[in-house]
């Protein structure tokens, strides 16, 4: 497709984004993709407003912690002075800095989202409450975050938003290994597994002995050997063929390749979908697809339509 013209390097935060549109003819409001979104994740206008102003597209993983600590969810939070020591504590386990430190707010809730994601230990009952309330809102939050970026076209954005989002609903950092999302094995066991670079998709290739070998522990093998198969997993086949000069349609093949618990899965595992132009961000489509418990062993099928834009690439 015809390469869509580059977004603006210097976005301007709108800092009152419309949530309804009203139209003067028929009187009629009618909810804007942002206010659906506002609504599913019970965002209030003020958070909407807050995050407007800190959202630059391209911001990385410490920028994305900052806009979630502005929310105004979080707004009860307080800095105490007696909590200080512990906190300088906490922030020199945390893995993204720490923007403007701890002297307000939202220094303090991004040093306990960060915690409460590493499980750290916390001595003061203040803290412990801190955290429990934080973390109640967080992953929410996040996923609302993620859907508002990737409605804007802000696909970097938005992958980001959503990886925090998986990191404080399963309390695992991105760059670990994702068996830890499952849990089931000692500590011990991941680090070892960490440590010697262990991939997730080797895991599921090698055979159970082979497991046993890499983390010396025969006995344990099989299950590490489970959980790698249990993890979700899609094998994809795309196909696209013209329907008119200017219209694409493209096919999206799905296959699950992965053990289903009823445990882990429950009854339906939801996929976020989506086609972009990686070279310009621009994103052509996108929908949530869910893929049922009871059809999980046959091929699904998505199918949608995409624009081409003149003049049309070689390829075409």
């Amino acid at each position: 497709p015809h390469p869509h013209p580059h977004p603006n390097p210097h976005p301007h935060p709108n800092p009152n984004p419309n949530q309804v549109r009203y139209h003067a003819e028929s009187g009629s409001l009618d909810a804007t993709d942002l206010g659906r979104t506002a609504s599913h994740y019970y965002l209030s206008v003020e958070t909407i407003e807050a995050w407007a102003e800190q959202m630059v597209q391209g911001a990385h993983e410490p920028h994305i912690f900052h806009t979630l600590c502005c929310a105004s969810e979080f707004s009860n939070i307080k800095v105490r002075e007696e909590e200080m020591e512990e906190l300088d504590q906490l922030q020199a386990l945390c893995k993204f800095p720490v923007r403007g430190g701890l002297a307000d707010k939202e220094g303090k809730t991004n040093v306990l989202m960060q915690a409460y994601i590493i499980r750290a230990p916390l001595k003061a009952f203040a803290l412990v409450s801190d955290t429990m309330f934080i973390a109640q809102s967080a992953s929410r939050l996040a996923r609302g975050l993620f859907e508002m970026t990737l409605g804007k076209g802000w696909i970097g954005y938005a992958e980001k938003a959503l990886r925090i989002a998986k990191m404080l609903e399963r309390r695992v950092w991105g760059h670990q290994l994702a068996l830890r999302q499952i849990g089931n094995q000692p500590e011990y066991l991941y680090q070892k597994l960490e440590e010697k670079r262990a991939r997730v998709d080797t895991l599921r290739e090698l055979s159970t002995s082979e497991v046993g070998a890499l983390i010396s522990n025969q006995r344990q093998a099989q299950s590490i050997k489970a959980e790698a198969q249990q993890l979700p997993h899609l094998e994809l086949a795309v196909t696209a063929q013209p329907i008119t000069r200017t219209v694409l349609r493209v096919t999206l093949t799905i296959t699950a390749d992965f053990e289903w618990s009823e445990k882990l899965h429950g009854s339906i595992e939801p996929w976020h979908v989506w086609l972009e132009d990686t070279e310009n961000e621009h994103l052509y489509h996108k929908e949530l697809w869910q893929l049922h418990k009871l059809r999980r062993d046959e091929p699904q099928t998505l199918t949608f339509t995409i624009p081409l834009f003149e003049p049309l690439p070689p390829q075409y």
